[in-house]
């Protein structure tokens, strides 16, 4: 195999993976969208459920805070989204910046003045250009992920929450420790 082989192989191991990398985000995306709906749906209808399970009414103060984690995880999702998009721009940005590189290394490979250590450079995303675009793409990268996990939290605060707290806000109210 040629060393043109072996680059125009590597674009296309490239290309290759991206469609997996945005079908990554989208799923990540739709998630932010069902967290949204889901803590939307609690925050509406919570307090039928709420009175119920502790068989008190629940108003003011207690509902805030019944309320208060599905809030956060809402608000958070909406970030985690935003964020992921973000992602997505990093990411055609860092592409961009692959794939002209490839393109100019495979022009230098037909003209016979290319150097290898320039194809080394650009598999291992050592130019400056590549460089500074992956570290951009990490790092939104990383707090998409962070966001996303914060926001899985959230949700499950939330439906712990949704199951202890109306029993414990009925037994602070009742013994008076408000």
């Amino acid at each position: 195999m040629g060393e043109k082989q072996i680059v125009e192989s590597f674009a296309r191991q490239s290309a290759a993976f991206r469609p997996l990398a945005q079908q990554v985000r989208s799923g990540a995306r739709s998630r932010m969208v069902w967290f949204v709906a889901l803590c939307g749906f609690v925050i509406l209808n919570g307090k039928t459920l709420w009175d119920s399970i502790a068989q008190a009414y629940f108003s003011g103060l207690p509902l805030a805070l019944l309320i208060f984690p599905w809030v956060i995880a809402a608000l958070f999702a909406v970030i985690t989204h935003f964020i992921i998009d973000e992602v997505d721009a990093r990411d055609n940005l860092y592409i961009a910046h692959q794939s002209a590189a490839l393109d100019l290394y495979l022009e230098s490979l037909d003209e016979g003045d290319a150097d290898p250590r320039e194809m080394i450079a650009i598999m291992h995303d050592s130019t400056d250009e590549l460089k500074a675009a992956k570290s951009e793409l990490d790092k939104y990268s990383k707090r998409a992920q962070l966001f996303e996990r914060i926001t899985f939290a959230c949700v499950v605060a939330g439906f712990v929450w949704s199951l202890v707290g109306p029993f414990l806000l009925v037994y602070i109210i009742r013994s008076g420790l408000t």
